[in-house]
């Protein structure tokens, strides 16, 4: 996820009552989107889809958010975050100075470009939302009914000012009381009336210039089409030569096979956890055991050793309580920041049939772009927590843990080139492990960005970003020798995906 600088974020009649207005008699030109609630509350049931017309909606407890959520939800502040549209993408923006907003399972603190897929959580352990974007004709607001559109906009756009128009309601009842009623009913009358018919006369501006501005699309469009026509003809021409052209064409070679490297790519599985007091007392937790209400799960991942020995992984793969926001992260973080030890315990698994272990006091982890501090759980109750940072501090290595072949380059991990291919090993949502065979899953990806991001990531596109692949090898064909270039940290949304620069380990 790539943090969106911009202008800081004011409501406006021109994004609430001016995008409601454009909603109805424009839907050709604009999209919108859908939010569903994931968790039950007063307002809104789980799985309830809601259709979003406007430019601008502010989620919280307050009266005038257009996403409401009743008071049961205490950690969700009264005006605690806002979706705004932005060109032709939405952001989402922090609006709470308590409580924080979760991204993908992830803290922000300003705004944040939303991507379809996105999971949006308001607090720790507040109501989640899953935000959805319908693709192609399907997710202009023109594919929704007229009567439908009309109530989603006076429910969204009109919202924030319920009170201001309930106010100049009672104003008039309130005159409508004193003498001169008659007088100032009639007065009134005529106002409504010369109201009414400016009204009508604005409707038929706009319709008339809507009429005026289809007949010109349409006019433009049956060009077009000529064109496409010309061109339609051109191009049949052209397939025939290049039909005969390809058979004379020999594909060059491209190295696909990666089996030699996959002997050095582990699946990474957790064994359990060593906790122990302040006082020297200790406690060890197995997956599958209860505490604090919840199971310990089990989590994979993947790593991989290079060439000199050295063991690397994600961070978030071994130290799982300083991302997370479950019950049992939240707890574990807490007491690692009051004093209390916390170690991991992990087996890996790989072709070669040599295992290994490794415990987390064995691992390099990067904590300086950590933030530590006290954070609100319920209106009247916080912990001190640490909160990992996203970006490239994203890895965990361990020296002299087992005999590896991979290569690696940390020069060219910095200077990738847009459009240069990636090829990704590793065991994503554990495929490729089991009991009969260890074998990684081959994937692939593009570099979205000449260089390195603001945070020091390789962005790419996003296929191969799936749990359980994270912390495994990314590789850059040179000198037709596949070299590694990265460690998988995190997809964000269903088009982007960030590596961490091997450079930031070597």
């Amino acid at each position: 996820m790539e943090e969106k600088k911009t202008v800081q974020y004011k409501r406006t009649m021109r994004g609430t009552l001016g995008a409601g207005a454009s909603a109805l008699f424009n839907g050709n030109g604009r999209r919108f989107y859908i939010l569903e609630h994931r968790d039950a509350s007063k307002y809104h049931k789980a799985g309830e889809s809601q259709k979003i017309i406007i430019d601008q909606i502010e989620l919280g407890r307050g009266r005038d958010c257009q996403v409401r959520f009743d008071e049961s939800f205490e950690t969700v502040s009264r005006r605690h975050a806002a979706i705004v549209r932005d060109g032709d993408r939405w952001k989402l923006v922090q609006l709470s100075t308590t409580n924080t907003t979760f991204l993908n399972g992830r803290a922000i603190d300003t705004e944040w470009y939303l991507q379809n897929g996105d999971e949006i959580q308001l607090a720790i352990g507040g109501p989640r939302l899953g935000f959805i974007v319908p693709e192609g004709k399907q997710g202009l607001v023109s594919s929704i009914k007229i009567t439908q559109r009309i109530k989603l906009a006076s429910e969204q756009a009109l919202k924030p000012y319920k009170r201001a128009i309930t106010a100049m309601a009672i104003i008039i009842i309130l005159l409508s009381c004193g003498s001169g009623y008659k007088l100032y009913e009639l007065h009134q009358q005529n106002l409504y009336l010369s109201e009414q018919q400016e009204y009508l006369k604005a409707a038929n501006d706009t319709l008339h210039g809507e009429i005026t501005k289809q007949a010109t699309t349409i006019a433009s469009q049956v060009e077009d089409i000529n064109r496409l026509d010309q061109k339609n003809k051109n191009l049949v021409g052209q397939l025939s030569k290049l039909r005969k052209d390809l058979n004379n064409i020999k594909p060059s070679p491209v190295i696909n096979n990666l089996d030699e490297y996959s002997k050095d790519v582990y699946f990474i599985g957790l064994k359990g956890y060593t906790i122990t007091s302040p006082d020297g007392e200790t406690a060890a937790l197995e997956p599958g055991d209860s505490i604090w209400g919840e199971k310990v799960p089990f989590r994979s991942g993947t790593g991989f050793i290079l060439n000199d020995g050295t063991f690397v992984t994600a961070r978030h793969v071994v130290e799982p309580w300083f991302f997370g926001s479950s019950t049992i992260d939240i707890n574990m973080n807490h007491l690692s920041c009051i004093g209390y030890k916390i170690v991991g315990h992990f087996f890996g698994l790989s072709s070669s049939g040599t295992p290994l272990e490794f415990s987390t006091n064995q691992c390099k982890v990067n904590r300086t772009h950590d933030r530590v501090g006290d954070v609100k759980i319920t209106e009247d109750k916080a912990l001190k927590l640490r909160l990992a940072a996203s970006d490239n501090t994203d890895y965990a290595s361990c020296a002299n843990l087992g005999n590896g072949s991979l290569i690696y380059d940390s020069s060219l991990s910095k200077n990738l080139k847009v459009g240069e291919k990636l090829k990704i090993l590793g065991f994503p949502l554990g495929l490729g492990a089991s009991s009969k065979s260890i074998t990684p899953i081959y994937s692939s990806a593009d570099v979205a960005k000449d260089g390195l991001t603001e945070d020091g990531y390789i962005l790419t596109t996003a296929t191969g970003f799936e749990h359980g692949n994270s912390g495994g090898p990314v590789f850059a064909e040179l000198d037709g020798k596949m070299i590694v270039i990265g460690i998988v940290s995190a997809g964000g949304g269903r088009s982007t995906g960030f590596v961490v620069p091997i450079s930031v380990v070597k």
